[in-house]
C-alpha cells in the first residue's frame, strides 16, 4: 500500500527510487550516485562502490567499502521500469530543450555526423 501510494502521490520515477530502496537497502546517498553501468542485467546484480552527498560526488561509501548486490526479482523489475523510463525522460527533455531555444518544431532536427 505504501510503495503504491508513493507510485500515485510522487510519480513513477520518484515511485520507482523509493521502492528501490525497499528492496536493495541502498543508503540514499548510494542510490543517487548509481549510473547505469553499475547494473549488470546480465547477472542482475548492482555495483554500489561511490557516494553522492549534498551534491558532491564521493569516490567511496559511507563505509569505505565497495560492495554488490544480487538484486531479488522485485528489485530487477523496478530497476528494469526505471531504465525504460530514463529514454522517455530524455527524449521529452530534448523536445522542451529545442523549444526552449527557439527551434521550429515542424522541422525535423537532422544532425550531421
Amino acid at each position: 500500500m505504501l510503495i503504491r501510494a508513493l507510485h500515485a502521490d510522487w510519480g513513477e520515477a520518484q515511485g520507482n527510487y523509493d521502492e528501490f530502496r525497499f528492496f536493495t537497502g541502498l543508503r540514499p546517498s548510494e542510490e543517487i550516485a548509481l549510473i547505469v553501468t553499475d547494473y549488470d542485467a546480465a547477472h542482475g546484480v548492482l555495483s554500489i562502490s561511490k557516494a553522492r552527498v549534498n551534491g558532491i560526488d564521493k569516490v567511496v561509501t559511507k563505509t569505505g567499502r565497495d560492495r554488490r548486490i544480487l538484486l531479488c526479482p522485485r528489485a530487477i523489475t523496478v530497476i528494469e521500469r526505471q531504465l525504460r523510463l530514463l529514454p522517455y525522460m530524455a527524449r521529452h527533455t530534448s523536445v522542451s530543450w529545442n523549444l526552449m531555444i527557439g527551434r521550429n518544431p515542424r522541422k525535423r532536427l537532422i544532425l550531421a555526423a
